[in-house]
């Protein structure tokens, strides 16, 4: 249970419905938005970021260095083992959102020539190859179910 004496910062809050799932003590936790006991989610104590609930709130993606450098993982939010779906030891990966429940979004340098410049991909839950999206260098990107897209493009210096 979260206590006050482990001086934890709640961080990267997601909602779905009456659930909101947040990091803290660098693991993913649950709790009802309403208020009330949380639960914790995953148990690899390393640093975490960027959860993003998927549309049917039965998953839960995120970045873990469980084992390194930043990969995505899904959980699922009824429980059990975080699972790594990306090998690319990027820096520069972020978790952008979910396409359908079968594939998240992500923003990552891997394989392109700017390490800085991040292109949106789609990463299937099934292990297959990451789809890069043809939209360009991206820092943000929400697709609507009628087609319509909004992307981010602010780069740093």
């Amino acid at each position: 249970m979260l206590s006050p004496a482990h001086d934890s910062y709640l961080r990267y809050p997601t909602l779905h419905g009456d659930v909101v799932g947040f990091v803290a003590q660098d693991d993913v936790w649950l709790a009802p938005a309403g208020g009330g006991r949380p639960w914790q989610l995953t148990s690899d104590h390393a640093p975490v970021r960027d959860l993003r609930f998927s549309p049917d709130g039965e998953h839960l993606a995120h970045l873990s260095e469980r084992d390194g450098a930043p990969e995505l993982h899904v959980v699922a939010t009824a429980g059990g083992p975080s699972v790594r779906t990306t090998w690319w030891g990027d820096a520069h990966i972020r978790v952008l959102g979910w396409s359908d429940a079968q594939r998240v979004h992500v923003a990552s340098s891997v394989r392109e020539p700017l390490r800085h410049r991040t292109w949106a991909r789609a990463v299937p839950l099934d292990g297959g190859p990451a789809q890069r999206l043809p939209y360009g260098p991206v820092t943000a990107l929400d697709i609507a179910s009628g087609g319509g897209v909004v992307l981010g493009t602010g780069f740093g210096g």
